[in-house]
């Protein structure tokens, strides 16, 4: 469970950092998967965000009051942050972690529960 109030910032945000391996550093090769499966009750949106050693990725999810379960599939992903070399390209075999992310406006609670992720 995550339950926060954002700061007074115009780009507030909280954010649950989930590790592939110790310390974010050894990538994991999901390139098997065809997305990612999870549980989870909380209001408004969220993003679900991939991060490799070639880029970061995300997808936008809804929740709601009662549980719901979510499948986020890898090609609803659309890539948000890449290297200054060029365009990298989704692989699935150099994922580092997934992160989920509530943003809202300043000074506004939120909170999120989140249960089973899982890749698919």
């Amino acid at each position: 469970m995550v339950a926060a109030r954002m700061a007074e910032n115009r780009k507030a945000r909280a954010r649950v950092v989930l590790p592939l391996s110790r310390g974010s550093v050894q990538p994991v090769d999901v390139g098997a998967h065809k997305g990612l499966r999870l549980d989870l009750r909380g209001s408004g949106p969220y993003i679900v965000r991939i991060i490799t050693l070639a880029g970061s990725w995300s997808a936008r999810i809804e929740g709601g009051a009662d549980w719901r379960h979510t499948e986020v599939p890898f090609t609803s992903f659309s890539a948000d942050w890449q290297p200054s070399s060029g365009p990298a390209t989704w692989k699935g075999d150099d994922l580092l972690q997934v992160t989920i992310e509530l943003t809202r406006p300043a000074g506004a609670p939120s909170w999120l529960e989140l249960d089973n992720l899982a890749f698919y």
